[in-house]
């Protein structure tokens, strides 16, 4: 029975819509963009607050503030709120970083149509296993049963326990006997310079 507690651990729930998302380096949580509410006009640049509130392991109510969003692939990253309007929540979310060891990102050089094993952590806390198939920038995975709603936004690991994608959409196949789903790219979802501006990092390995 695969068990990869860390990985469990960075996993929360995002209370409003009942996704999930995960703790990577950097202190931001990565979710599935239709787990969250945003505005795509331009209040969000102007000053406009979109709060999340999460659920962590620990059963913990912290809030997040979408910080980087990709509607195409499916994919965003919360980050602390603002702390000179929402003081209290960025000493919390920064308390919840601190204290949660970060899912690791894949550091393997996946080449395009590449199959790999794969492991989906589903909406009743239960690793799925399954197949992975890049198709840049997506990754099309394959799983042993069915995964039901909820799972969205929860991690997608290869066998070293290294997240490799953000869980989208799951459907089943035409016979009903197996679950199919489509899950966005980390990498191509969360460009470089985001990830720099917000961390001040080093550019994300090459998946």
């Amino acid at each position: 029975m695969v068990d990869f507690q860390e990985i469990v651990k960075a996993t929360v729930t995002i209370t409003k819509l009942g996704g999930r998302g995960v703790l990577v380096p950097g202190d931001l949580i990565l979710t599935a963009a239709h787990c969250i509410k945003y505005d795509l006009t331009g209040g969000m640049v102007l000053g406009d607050y979109y709060i999340e509130e999460i659920e962590t392991f620990d059963k913990e109510k912290i809030k997040a503030s979408p910080l980087a969003i990709e509607p195409i692939c499916d994919i965003a990253a919360l980050g602390s709120p603002d702390d000179q309007e929402f003081a209290k929540e960025s000493m919390l979310f920064d308390s919840f970083c601190e204290k949660t060891k970060p899912a690791p990102l894949c550091s393997i050089n996946y080449q395009p149509f590449d199959k790999f094993k794969v492991f989906v952590y589903d909406h009743i806390r239960v690793w799925i296993a399954g197949e992975g198939e890049f198709y840049p920038p997506m990754i099309f995975v394959e799983v042993d049963k069915p995964i039901r709603g909820g799972a969205s936004g929860g991690p997608i690991v290869n066998e070293a326990g290294e997240l490799v994608s953000i869980c989208s959409n799951f459907s089943e196949v035409a016979d009903g006997q197996e679950s199919t789903g489509y899950s966005a790219f980390i990498n191509s979802a969360l460009p470089i310079w985001i990830y720099n501006r917000i961390t001040g990092a080093d550019p994300w390995p090459t998946i």
